[in-house]
Order: structure tokens, then C-alpha cells, then sequence
């Protein structure tokens, strides 16, 4: 019989790289450690050079505002850090060709366990971004993790590591003490509400009100007693 002979050849493949969006040292510095640790690459840097980067992002730009109360007067920093840069990191890291997966972090920007950061509101805008992202660039979504605001940042650093290299399809996170909490819909009860008291002699303005659903709100208005509309 004839023979045969098989060549077998592996492709070296490039090594991860993560780069982290951060404006402080820690927690950032934990990631990095953790991640070089176990063989994946990383770097820190405050802001995403307009051509991208290539491999996954992980944006802790905004958890700086966690420890602010909102009463602080804080809206220009906040509409930087939360809004601004990372809106302007995301834009540019779908640039790259080689561009992997983001996840935006923020630190007790969600009421999950009853946990809530001075600053959870500044931080808010953040998910709602994520959120939008996750629509328009599903091949490049990782995630949103909301981190504790009592966990040691050698815990949070672990937390992170573990998302990053989670298989599952999970995409809003939360750790509190220790455990992984995951975005879930539930049934509401349902509550009676008190009947609304429409005045005579007040007015009512509808906004936007040139739609269908606008010019039924109206007329159900009328029907109840509303004076101007």
C-alpha cells in the first residue's frame, strides 16, 4: 500500500492584551498585575488614541466619581468622565481593526443589595452608554460591571479578572461581598393608584403631542375634566 504522511503545523498566536482606561492608580494597578499574572498583557493609559487599540478595553474612567455626593456640584466632571471620555474611547476603539471587547466599570452605581455610592448618580450615564454600545457593536461587547464599594481592591481586581474570562453570556454585572449579582426581570406587583383630579381652571400641556398617542392623551385629558390643553 501506498504511503501516507500528515504535517502538522501550529500558527503562534499573539498573546491578549487588555488596556485598561483608568485616571487613578487603584484599581487599575491591581488589574494589571492580576492580568500580567496569569500571562495577559496590559497597559494603563487615561485616554484611547483616536485610531483604537487592538485586543479588549476595560474603561474605569468614570468609578472616580463614586465617592462624591451628588449635592457637590460636580456636573462639568462628571460629564467628562462619565459622558465625554468614554463616548469619545468608544468611538474610538471600534477604529481598530483588531479591536476585542469592551467592559465599562463603575463602583456602586447600582442599587444591587441595597448598595449605593455618594456618587452612584454621576456615574449613571455610563450604563446607559454601555447599554447603547452593546445594540450597535455586539461583536465588540464584553460587559457592565458595577463593582462594591466595601470589597478590597485586591477582591475587585479578581472580580474583573474572572469577568473578563467568563463564558457565560452575562453582560450586567454587580459584586457585592464577595458574590457575582446578574440582571434579571421580574413581575412587579401590581399597586392601586388613586384616581387623578383634573382642574377646570388649569392647564395641561402635552409635548410632543402631534402623534397618535399624543392626540389620545389629550382627549383622554378633556374627557376628565381638563380646563386648557
Amino acid at each position: 500500500c501506498g504511503q501516507q504522511a500528515l504535517i502538522v503545523a501550529r500558527r503562534a498566536t499573539a498573546a491578549r492584551q487588555v488596556t485598561i482606561v483608568a485616571s487613578e492608580d487603584e484599581p487599575a494597578t491591581s488589574l494589571a498585575r492580576v492580568l500580567e499574572r496569569r500571562g495577559v498583557g496590559a497597559r494603563i493609559v487615561r485616554q484611547l488614541p483616536a485610531s483604537g487599540v487592538a485586543g479588549d478595553m476595560v474603561h474605569m474612567g468614570a468609578m472616580r466619581l463614586a465617592s462624591i455626593p451628588f449635592d457637590a456640584g460636580a456636573a462639568a466632571d462628571a460629564a467628562e468622565s462619565a459622558c465625554l471620555g468614554p463616548l469619545g474611547d468608544l468611538v474610538a476603539f471600534t477604529r481598530h481593526p483588531q479591536a476585542g471587547r469592551v467592559w465599562l466599570i463603575t463602583r456602586g452605581a447600582q442599587p444591587a443589595g441595597g448598595e449605593m455610592a455618594p456618587g452612584a448618580r454621576w456615574q449613571a450615564p455610563v450604563w446607559g452608554l454601555g447599554r447603547v454600545f452593546g445594540l450597535e457593536h455586539p461583536n465588540h461587547w464584553g460587559g457592565l460591571v458595577d463593582l462594591s464599594t466595601t470589597d478590597e481592591v485586591a477582591d475587585c481586581a479578581e472580580h474583573l479578572f474572572r469577568t473578563l474570562h467568563s463564558a457565560d453570556a452575562e453582560d450586567q454585572i454587580a459584586f457585592r461581598n464577595g458574590r457575582r449579582l446578574v440582571c434579571r426581570l421580574v413581575q412587579a406587583t401590581t399597586t392601586e393608584a388613586a384616581p387623578i383630579a383634573l382642574r377646570t381652571d388649569g392647564a395641561y400641556v402635552v409635548t410632543g403631542g402631534f402623534g397618535g398617542l399624543g392626540s389620545a392623551i389629550a382627549r383622554w385629558l378633556a374627557e376628565r375634566g381638563a380646563g386648557r390643553i
